[in-house]
C-alpha cells in the first residue's frame, strides 16, 4: 500500500511540473533570450529536483549554514 501512494506522489509530481512547463515555460520561450532560457530551464530542474528529493524523503540541508560559513570566511568570526 506505501508503494502505491509513493508512485502516487511521484506520479502527481510529475503531472503538476509537466503542466507547469507546457503551460507556462515553453509558450514564454517564443519572446525569451538564450540567457532566459538557459535561466529558466536551470530553475525548472532545480526545483524539479528539490520537489522530486523531498517526495522520495530525502533529508535536504538548510543552506543556512554554508551561507554562515561562507559570511566567517569573507569577515572572520562574527562576535555577540
Amino acid at each position: 500500500m506505501t508503494e502505491l501512494l509513493f508512485l502516487l506522489e511521484v506520479a502527481l509530481l510529475l503531472l503538476l511540473f509537466s503542466a507547469a512547463v507546457f503551460g507556462d515555460f515553453i509558450p514564454s520561450l517564443k519572446k525569451a533570450s538564450a540567457g532566459e532560457k538557459v535561466f529558466g530551464i536551470a530553475v525548472y530542474v532545480l526545483g524539479f529536483t528539490v520537489l522530486l528529493l523531498a517526495t522520495i524523503k530525502v533529508e535536504i540541508p538548510g543552506p543556512s549554514n554554508i551561507i554562515m560559513n561562507i559570511i566567517k570566511a569573507i569577515f572572520g568570526p562574527i562576535k555577540p
